[in-house]
């Protein structure tokens, strides 16, 4: 059975950004950010691997908007660029 899933990253500018975990173990480039060129803030890996057992998926951290940051057009509400808090280790499931 081969690995597959995903890594993603917030800079510690807190923006988003989503890498195919193949791709991301051979380039650390693009562990930089897309948007700032910042340095990698915080980063998890999802496992979406198929297989009989299901009991190490686990889902993604439920990330939360800086609400004092996060850009938001005053005509329409659309968020027009989000920034998200960088979470603590308290709120991470421990994985042991």
């Amino acid at each position: 059975m081969s690995y597959e899933g995903y890594d993603r990253f917030l800079c510690s500018n807190g923006h988003l950004w989503e890498i195919d975990a193949h791709i991301t173990m051979y380039d650390e480039e693009l562990q930089k950010c897309p948007k700032c060129k910042g340095e990698e803030g915080w980063s998890e890996s999802i496992d979406e691997t198929n297989g009989e057992d299901d009991s190490c998926f686990r889902a993604p951290t439920k990330l939360i908007l800086d609400s004092e940051k996060t850009k938001i057009c005053e005509h329409c509400e659309t968020i027009l660029e989000a920034i998200y808090l960088i979470p603590d280790a308290d709120c991470v499931e421990d994985e042991s």
